[in-house]
């Protein structure tokens, strides 16, 4: 579902790609009105029939990868799992009834595409004026309008075109900013520029000095978080207030100014040198390594040094693993070791002969599960096959699709043989795939 994401042209993936999109807005006259719009409780009054069309509508038509799925089945599964959404509250268990839940991941991709659709009808069609510019991380979104009238007309607009979800809007504040994400936008001479924010309600909780963490680790969070501040500022000034702001911070948590110091000058050499210089040398030991890496720093701040395989005795003595496709195990059906040893698989065995099929899944490695079906006692359809077919080497074994769990192998082995109902499956296993799946279809809403 993620690829569909790249199909939302309003779409940000952070604060990074917000500022891109500023640095190409248009210039726009004394009268235009920046304001951030957002949504009421959007997750839960986002409806689920909605949200599986949408979602369903744009798999049709921008074909993203589903790994063999049709859209008919990822509807299904989507109907399953939104409408099945169970959780657990002062020991009592509840299941909600409407809405999408917060904190699944698919959640914010179906809002996306939701949201998406009513733009695309609303903002496009249902005004005289469109916004002159739009942007939107999830449901918080900045827009530029042609004046303060545009504004409230869309918001009107958006808040009469559907039923359950309603639209907040703010405006700036005296001297012109409006806080969007961790930055406060203003138009300034016709143009976006922007500066560092930082609520009122957030509590600067980071790492300590004097926590047992590698001294890296608090050296990176340091340079990074000067680099945000650098980032989101548009003039110098800002810049130089936003680097104090942060310095203070990190001031309250242990760490001394000499420590700042290094890691601003960390983030500068990053800046100043963007290519890094990489060297190549053997492994000796740990400790010289670590030395050799802070002298050639001393040349170069910006050299990395990498480690190659040692070239000796052992490694020549030592057998590498073989590129041989064949399978190793005694009388291996398939012969093919790209699948002989895939775990967690829903396969297909197709009779060249009769072109008959099988459908199962396997949590082992497969060709173990393939030699059990070659026994004659206990029968299995495929061993009962070849007795009436011919040689067992006339099958062809293929790997259907994989999953990473024991339940999703189940429920794909049972969607595969619902959609293609194979000749060689058993009369009860037909039965149970199919009624696997008939009953979560009748019960979804």
């Amino acid at each position: 579902m993620k690829p569909l994401i790249e199909h939302i042209p309003t779409h940000l993936w952070n604060s990074s790609n917000a500022i891109d999109l500023m640095s190409k807005a248009p210039n726009f006259t004394s009268q235009a009105v920046v304001c951030s719009m957002d949504i009421v409780n959007m997750y839960n009054n986002i409806p689920i029939e909605e949200a599986i069309e949408t979602a369903m509508n744009l798999i049709d038509e921008h074909q993203p990868l589903t790994c063999n799925l049709r859209t008919e089945d990822i509807g299904t599964l989507l109907r399953f799992m939104l409408t099945n959404n169970i959780f657990q509250f002062h020991n009592e268990f509840f299941k909600q009834k409407s809405g999408l839940s917060m904190g699944s991941r698919i959640s914010p991709i179906l809002s996306n595409l939701v949201l998406d659709r009513l733009e695309r009808r609303v903002l496009r069609k249902g005004l005289t004026q469109d916004p002159l510019f739009y942007i939107r991380y999830v449901d918080d979104t900045l827009a530029v309008f042609v004046n303060e009238q545009s504004a409230d007309m869309s918001l009107t607009t958006l808040n009469s075109s559907h039923l359950s979800l309603s639209f907040t809007m703010e405006k700036t504040d005296p001297c012109g900013w409006i806080p969007f994400l961790d930055m406060k936008i203003k138009i300034e001479d016709g143009r976006l520029t922007h500066k560092f924010y930082q609520k009122d309600t957030k509590k600067d909780i980071i790492i300590h000095e004097s926590s047992a963490i590698p001294r890296n680790v608090k050296m990176n969070t340091i340079s990074s978080e000067l680099n945000r501040a650098n980032v989101l500022c548009s003039k110098q000034e800002d810049k130089l207030t936003a680097t104090k702001f942060i310095t203070e911070k990190f001031l309250g948590c242990g760490y001394n100014k000499k420590t700042i110091a290094t890691a601003k000058q960390k983030r500068k050499n990053k800046i100043n040198n963007s290519f890094p210089l990489y060297v190549n040398i053997p492994f000796v030991s740990d400790n010289f390594n670590w030395r050799m890496k802070h002298a050639l720093q001393l040349i170069h701040p910006n050299i990395r040094i990498y480690t190659k395989e040692n070239t000796n005795l052992r490694s020549f003595l030592t057998k590498r693993p073989t590129k041989d496709t064949e399978c190793n195990k005694r009388r291996c059906i398939i012969n093919n070791r790209n699948i002989c040893e895939r775990r967690f698989v829903v396969y297909s065995v197709i009779c060249d002969i009769c072109q008959q099929e099988y459908i199962g899944s396997t949590i082992r490695q497969l060709h173990d599960r393939i030699q059990e079906h070659m026994r004659s006692s206990p029968s299995t359809a495929i061993s009962e096959h070849i007795q009436t077919c011919g040689s067992q080497k006339q099958l062809h074994v293929t790997v259907i699709c994989q999953q990473r769990n024991e339940a999703s192998l189940r429920v794909a082995e049972s969607l595969w043989i619902y959609r293609k109902k194979p000749a060689l499956n058993r009369r009860d296993e037909c039965e149970q795939a199919a009624s696997f799946i008939s009953h979560y279809v009748d019960a979804a809403p």
